[in-house]
């Protein structure tokens, strides 16, 4: 094999057969030559094949038990925020039921004055709704009865009815007051802020001018009434009139009918007599139902915010 002509080519020159077995030989000698080297690789190769597939086994494992750990690490970690977040909720809770039990313990101490206040409350409403009958009876008569008198004079009046009322045994106050009975704090302050003076008779007569059923007629020198009637009218349109005024009727008769009030000033002991039907409230209904007065010589509709 080592001679330099044992090759194919030198060996067909001598015979052809030979060349098959020197090609034969070659490829013996070549396959033992690689076998040789190979072999001891192949089987390293297996070894370490084998060393890799168990260590692949192994952190298989491994990484299923990783990932065993890791899901419950993010369970554990979950139920932490969650308790985290009842933790905070419960404090809010708390919180808020501490301040709503400190403003309800002020409220009970609140309370406690503000029942005795009720009690009292509820006592003179009793006592007020006992009471109603002769205090609405007493107010009729003052409305209707003593708005031309002075101030002395109504007291005694009133002083004179209440003894007749309480000996016909009907139920009144033991010190009846108009401005009590008929009045409204609030409104009185209005009044008061516009011009209205604040001592008794002029309440008590701006009373009488808002709640009687006719229109009111006020001796006024002073003009403390007029100013008063002007401010509290301002905002409702006020028509301002006299007899003297041009068109005079025909201006009375337009505030009728769309709701304006009127005040008519300088009014001397006779009135027209073609204005008799407003001051009567000669109000009737139409066909059609629409509430109308005749006015001279036609018939006009009637508002009732006139």
């Amino acid at each position: 094999i080592n001679r330099k002509d044992f090759v194919p080519a030198e060996v067909e020159k001598k015979s052809l057969a030979a060349k098959s077995m020197c090609e034969w030989v070659l490829a013996l000698d070549k396959y033992a030559y690689v076998l040789k080297k190979v072999a001891p690789k192949q089987a390293k190769y297996e070894e370490v094949s084998a060393v890799l597939k168990s260590a692949k086994e192994a952190l298989a494992v491994k990484e299923a038990e990783l990932k065993e750990v890791t899901d419950k690490v993010a369970a554990l970690e979950a139920a932490c925020l969650s308790m985290e977040e009842e933790k905070r909720q419960l404090e809010e809770d708390m919180d808020r039921c501490e301040k709503r039990m400190n403003r309800a313990e002020k409220l009970v101490v609140l309370l406690e004055d503000e029942g005795i206040r009720w009690k009292e409350t509820v006592t003179s409403m009793e006592r007020e709704i006992e009471e109603l009958v002769g205090n609405v009876f007493l107010s009729a008569a003052c409305i209707s009865y003593f708005g031309a008198f002075t101030g002395l004079f109504r007291e005694k009046l009133v002083t004179q009815w209440l003894e007749h009322v309480k000996q016909k045994g009907i139920p009144v106050a033991e010190r009846f007051d108009l401005i009590r009975v008929m009045g409204d704090p609030v409104t009185i302050r209005g009044w008061n802020i516009a011009s209205l003076p604040t001592d008794q008779v002029s309440i008590e007569n701006a009373i009488l001018a808002t709640q009687a059923q006719r229109w009111p007629l006020m001796i006024d020198p002073e003009e403390q009434g007029k100013k008063w009637l002007q401010n509290i009218g301002k905002n409702d349109g006020l028509i301002e009139l006299r007899f003297t005024t041009p068109n005079f009727l025909r201006t009375l008769g337009s505030a009728v009918s769309i709701g304006k009030p009127v005040l008519v000033e300088d009014i001397g002991e006779t009135l027209d007599p073609g204005i008799d039907p407003i001051l009567l409230k000669q109000v009737f209904k139409s066909g059609s139902g629409i509430k109308q007065i005749r006015l001279g010589d036609s018939n006009l509709d009637y508002d009732d915010n006139f």
